[in-house]
Parts: C-alpha cells; sequence; structure tokens
C-alpha cells in the first residue's frame, strides 16, 4: 500500500483493501478531501471515478475530475450502486495491490528523475495496461490534503521532466510490461475530449512548439 503522510482514514480501510482486492488489481478507496483544523473529510464532494486528459488538453495527459469547467454528462462522475467498480484513473495519494504484482509491475518507475506529478497515470496504467484493472472501493475512504504550498522544493521544471517522460512513455506504448495498447483504455472508457485515434507523443510536442513560437 502506498498512502500520502498528510492523510485521515475510515477505519479499517486497510483491511477492508485487502480483503476485496483481487491479484490483478490494483485498488483505491474513495478520496475526500481533508480538512486539516479537524482531520476530517470535507464530506461535500466524494471522489470515486477520475479520467485522463487527452494529449490536445490544457493540461495535456492528467489526471482530471469529472465535474469538470464543462458540466456536461460527459464530464460528470459516474453514478451507481455498485461497492467496487472500475476507474479509468486515480489521483495517486492512496493505493492499494498484493506486493507481488507490485514488483511484477516493476515497481515505481524511477524514470521520472524523482519529479512530482505523474504517479497517478503511472499507477493507472500500469493496472490496465498490464492486463489488470483499477477498482475504486466504495466501502472505505481516505481524506486528502491538497496543499497551495509543497514543504520541500519542486521547481516547475522537474515537475514538467517527470511528466514528459509519462507522455513519451504511454501516449508511444514504450512501457515494456504491457500486454495492452493505450488505444484499448481510450476504447473502453471514452473519457471527455479523446478522439477516436490516440494522439501521439511527438504529436504533442510539435503543438507545444508551434505554441511557443506565437
Amino acid at each position: 500500500m502506498k498512502l500520502d503522510a498528510h492523510c485521515a482514514v475510515s477505519k479499517g480501510f486497510d483491511v477492508i483493501l485487502a480483503r476485496d482486492c483481487e491479484e490483478s488489481w490494483t485498488m483505491v478507496p474513495t478520496m475526500y478531501c481533508l480538512d486539516v483544523e479537524t482531520w476530517k473529510p470535507k464530506l461535500n464532494k466524494a471522489t470515486n471515478y477520475m479520467y485522463i486528459s487527452s494529449p490536445n488538453a490544457d493540461p495535456p495527459f492528467r489526471a482530471q475530475y469529472y465535474e469538470g469547467r464543462a458540466k456536461d454528462n460527459k464530464q460528470r462522475q459516474p453514478k451507481n450502486d455498485k461497492m467496487i467498480d472500475e476507474t479509468l484513473c486515480c489521483m495517486g495519494p492512496c493505493w492499494f495491490m498484493h506486493k507481488k504484482r507490485f514488483f511484477e509491475q516493476g515497481g515505481c518507475d524511477e524514470g521520472h528523475e524523482g519529479g512530482w506529478g505523474a504517479q497517478s497515470i503511472e499507477v493507472s496504467l500500469k493496472a490496465w495496461l498490464s492486463g489488470g484493472a483499477l477498482m475504486v472501493h466504495k466501502g472505505c475512504w481516505f481524506a486528502h490534503w491538497f496543499r497551495k504550498e509543497f514543504p520541500w522544493p519542486a521547481s516547475g521544471r522537474t515537475q514538467e521532466k517527470a511528466r514528459e517522460y509519462s507522455r513519451d512513455l504511454w501516449l508511444n506504448d514504450k512501457w515494456p510490461l504491457a500486454t495492452r495498447k493505450l488505444q484499448w483504455v481510450i476504447d473502453k472508457f471514452n473519457p471527455p475530449g479523446w478522439k477516436e485515434q490516440v494522439v501521439t507523443h511527438d504529436a504533442i510536442q510539435r503543438n507545444i512548439r508551434n505554441d511557443s513560437m506565437f
């Protein structure tokens, strides 16, 4: 299990995840924002489902909430009575999987060189592209403190370097342990903003260079 230190959790959340997580799954609890004054969850918004923005979105290829700027049906968080359900993506502060599976997926990819900002994509796509699944468990929760400032040095350049590595790895299907292509995930979930064909990382870089010329 990975859990950020600045989180509150529901009683027995770890036991529930360990009990219900299948061997081929990565599992996340329902996510809330943390009230740091009371160390309790802000119950006005529960996040069970997230998606990955398209390569042409702003920002490109990042974990996104379904309640986006455009309140249309595609961007609204799915609602159902399933206690355990599939989700395309997670934020990354808390996740669980079996130890064997963690090492089968190569652990945490050090190619990101310690840069913050891409683990949500890594955890989510390793779950799906390895032939498994990313599941949300609504029977337990964690509440994460989304800080406005970091207590350690975190430059924008370092973060972008990690995200650049992430885009190249996943958009160009370079993860050597994958048994599925990224297009399979896009076809399965049809996330907001994606077209029928995956736009490769190389195309993104051309767009970035073109934009910087004006």
